[in-house]
């Protein structure tokens, strides 16, 4: 029968499941473990009948710790040899003494090197066995001697006496032994070179048998890092050949869990045989991992130290300067020797020494806070020049608590500084002009609103467009438009009062705010004196440019004393302005308000034009003035709104324009042109052209020509009988574009017209290089003609010059038979206007064309 293996009990005595988890796991497979998670419980286990054989035991507990429970576990009879290890996460000295003292044979500080736990466990429980076996003798030899003749009693108990104090002094050797190397930390090894048995005490957690054998010193090289294995060989022999008094190398080894480990080992040869030849050495080896570390960690350091950009400085407690780096001499130019045992508080200027008052006021203040920080401090270098820098200070303290040394780095912030000034000046000026920003200007708009208020005066915001800016600026360049952007704000800086704030607001939008204003009277002649200084000609790209605005005008607190209603009550009146011709002066009114109300509504039904086919065409004829007849029409747009009746284009174009329906709307028209009037042209009734308008936005689409060719393939009517009217200032939003568009029209066969002629920045120089066959001039020339020699002077040039270029010249707006008489004495070509016919519906042009 084969006898079953005594398994030792071991009960583990823990309050928190992780470390019972933890233990049990590294136990299990060696020993029978018990557990309890509070001292009753533990004291029921071990007061059974089958108590442990060795415990491992908590201190910190609820309701009674673990020295209590060690007090009372030792009062049971039973239990007066268990040997109990204390286990705690505090790594306090006094808490060890106190558990050693009270009997503990052995104390695991938390988190437990669990390889080193069974290593301990086992030799405590062979020690309890030599224990209990040397016991059990004593009590044979007691019960033996208890059986000779009385006699000998004397002796039996002398001898008894001297087994225990044998044992006693073994067991006192060998716990001050394990104490010392437990307290150390150390491993403490014997190497017989006889035989090769390499025995350790106290052993490390590295990659090493029990009693491994090793025959000569090349044995280990397997075990120590290979840069290291040199310097531990040469060591270990000049130590053989009594060239040292003992061996000494610091190596790398793998531990238990394959990573390596730096170690520190002494040794010294013990016994020498006859000859003189070792045979026998003994030595302590060290984990000195956390010393390297702690070596590195001072390396990177110093090497920090002197390689970081921030200027750093050390001083003692009375601010002498015992250090700086590399960075404190580059920023400030003083070196080591200016300003080493120097006084900080006198080197660095009078501002830099009230921040450190202030700092040492703080710590006198019994304040717990040991750093300081401060965005700006003023300090000054060696030349004298003061520059802002960012400081942070720390403080050193002594076990005592007291402060030993201040630490001080600063870093140079002048370029920031200028950044932040630059952010300032750029979040609240305009780049371009030096002007108040938008942003800047509610401010003062707010701030000016106040001044009145507090002092009862009256203040006014004006809001500025310049008119046909984009214009000039696509015809002549952005760079051009600039310098104009320029100049203007210089004007409007120079037209104005210094209590008075001029503003660029965006694009070619300018405001201004004029305070202390006794009467809105004092406002008009500013705004007159404003328009101008506007209005003088101005050199641009070798051009003389004639320049205009529009210009509304609000004032507190007559409109509103809120800055936004001010603000948007002179942009209201500014849009008026532009919508009375331009180049005007308008005074914001509440009628503006609806106004602006009604367009706002447009804006919003703009949608429904085409999509409930809203619109309707009107057509006004083109009349050729050498024979009276009709020669072609021109189609004009009319909303048919259901609220308000009939709506005039001058009142939803712009609108269309500017929200982009007029790209949708533009076909529609065409298309409803075509159709209505494509019978007209077929019955011969007339042999002219059809022209509809197109805008700057509609020339703007790449794919123009193309729709363009689908509406007339769609509707039947030719190209050739097609004209189209396009205003100066279109064709010079975009000029490339403009002319690749026009010369795809007319490559399709449909005439092109320049409208509005001489209202824009062209010219006949211009027209001649594009691909046009009509000019219309505007009905701004043909108003006084018969008043104005000028006018007639002007309209006579711009007939003879397109005639000589072929270009056919039609005059519109003619509304007497005056104008009408002058125009064929200066034979133009063709007129339109009310003295013929208003644009009418297509079945008033049938009853015109059955009349002619």
């Amino acid at each position: 029968m084969v006898q079953a293996v005594h398994r030792h009990k071991i009960l583990v005595v823990d309050d928190e499941t992780i470390n019972l988890k933890m233990m049990l796991n590294a136990l299990k497979d060696d020993y029978t473990t018990l557990v309890a998670t509070n001292g009753i419980k533990a004291l029921k286990i071990v007061s059974s009948k089958n108590p442990p054989d060795l415990i491992l035991l908590d201190i910190s507990m609820p309701e009674m710790d673990g020295y209590e429970v060690f007090e009372k576990i030792k009062e049971y009879k039973q239990c007066e040899n268990i040997p109990i290890i204390f286990v705690t996460a505090s790594s306090s000295e006094q808490e060890q003494i106190k558990g050693l003292e009270l009997g503990a044979v052995d104390y695991f500080t938390k988190p437990i090197c669990l390889p080193i736990l069974r290593a301990k466990i086992k030799s405590h429980l062979e020690m309890k066995q030599h224990r209990d076996f040397m016991t059990l003798l004593l009590n044979k030899q007691y019960l033996e001697m208890e059986n000779r003749n009385s006699s000998h009693e004397k002796d039996r108990l002398e001898q008894q006496n001297r087994i225990q104090r044998y044992i006693e002094e073994v067991q006192e050797n060998q716990e001050r032994l394990q104490l010392s190397l437990w307290g150390s930390g150390d491993e403490l090894w014997d190497w017989n070179l006889t035989n090769g048995e390499f025995r350790r005490k106290n052993p490390l957690p590295l990659k090493l048998e029990d009693i491994p054998i090793f025959s000569h010193i090349d044995a280990f090289q397997p075990l120590i890092h290979t840069e290291d294995f040199v310097d531990l060989k040469k060591s270990f022999f000049d130590h053989l050949k009594n060239e040292a008094e003992y061996f000494e190398a610091t190596f790398r080894s793998k531990s238990d869990r394959d990573e390596w480990v730096w170690l520190l080992l002494r040794g010294k040869v013990v016994n020498r045989d006859p000859n003189n030849q070792p045979i026998r050495l003994s030595g302590t080896l060290k984990n000195i991992s956390r010393l390297k570390q702690a070596e590195q960690d001072l390396l990177l350091a110093a090497k920090s130290f002197e390689n970081i950009f921030d200027a750093v400085w050390v001083c003692d407690h009375n601010w002498k300067i015992l250090k700086i780096n590399t960075a404190f001499t580059t920023i400030t130019e003083f070196t080591v020797e200016d300003v080493l045992g120097k006084s900080l508080l006198t080197l660095m200027g009078e501002p830099y020494k009230e921040v450190l008052h202030m700092f040492a006021g703080q710590l006198l203040s019994n304040t717990k806070n040991d750093t300081y920080s401060r965005e700006e401090v003023w300090g000054v270098d060696k030349q004298g020049n003061y520059f802002p820098q960012e400081l942070n200070i720390s403080v050193l303290r002594d076990q005592t608590n007291v402060v030993t040394h201040f630490i001080g780095a600063f870093t140079d912030i002048t370029y920031r500084k200028n950044a932040e000034d630059k952010l300032r000046y750029l979040a609240n000026y305009d780049s371009l002009t030096g002007l108040p920003n938008r942003t800047l200007f509610m401010e003062r708009i707010q701030h000016a609103i106040d001044v009145a208020h507090r002092n009862k005066h009256q203040m006014a915001v004006v809001f500025l467009d310049l008119d046909n800016f984009k214009s000039i600026n696509d015809t002549l360049g952005h760079a051009s438009g600039d310098i104009l952007l320029k100049e203007i704000g210089k004007r409007l800086s120079s037209s104005i009062r210094d209590c008075d704030t001029a503003a660029r607001l965006g694009a070619d939008e300018f405001a201004l705010i004029l305070e202390q204003v006794n009467h809105t009277s004092e406002i008009l002649p500013i705004a007159e004196r404003i328009l101008s200084y506007i209005a003088n000609p101005l050199n641009l790209a070798g051009s003389q440019v004639s320049l205009s605005a529009s210009i509304g005008i609000t004032a507190y607190p007559d409109d509103s004393n809120n800055y936004k209603d001010l603000l948007r009550h002179a942009d209201i009146a500014m849009y008026h302005a532009k919508s009375l011709g331009r180049n005007n002066i308008q005074f914001y009114t509440k009628e503006m308000d609806h106004r602006s109300l009604f367009r706002l509504e447009l804006e919003q039904q703009l949608h429904n034009l085409v999509t409930n086919d809203q619109f309707l065409i009107n057509y006004q004829p083109k009349v050729t003035l050498s024979t009276g007849k009709i020669d072609g029409l021109e189609a004009l747009v009319r909303w048919n709104h259901p609220k308000h009746g009939l709506i005039p284009p001058d009142m939803f174009i712009s609108l269309a324009e500017e929200t982009g329906h007029i790209v949708r709307l533009g076909e529609a028209i065409l298309r409803k042109a075509c159709r209505e009037s494509k019978e007209w042209w077929d019955t011969k009734q007339i042999t002219g052209r059809l022209a509809v308008n197109l805008s700057a936005v509609q020339i703007a689409q790449e794919n123009l020509p193309l729709r363009v060719a689908s509406i007339l393939e769609e509707t039947g009517f030719k190209a050739e009988n097609l004209e189209f009217e396009i205003t100066e200032s279109s064709m010079m939003e975009n000029q490339r574009l403009a002319e690749k568009q026009m010369l795809a029209f007319q490559n399709m066969g449909i005439h092109l017209s320049i409208d509005d002629f001489g209202t824009g920045y062209s010219s006949l120089s211009r027209v001649k290089d594009l691909s046009v066959n009509t000019i219309k001039i505007d009905r701004s020339f043909i108003k006084d003609i018969n008043h104005s020699a000028k006018d007639k002077g002007i309209v006579a040039s711009i007939i003879s010059l397109a005639h000589h270029l072929n270009l056919k010249v039609i005059a519109e707006g003619v509304e007497t038979l005056e104008q009408k008489a002058i125009l064929t004495e200066l034979h133009c070509d063709e007129m339109q206007g009310y003295v013929f016919s208003r644009p009418i519906a297509n079945m008033a042009i049938n009853e015109l064309l059955e009349k002619q």
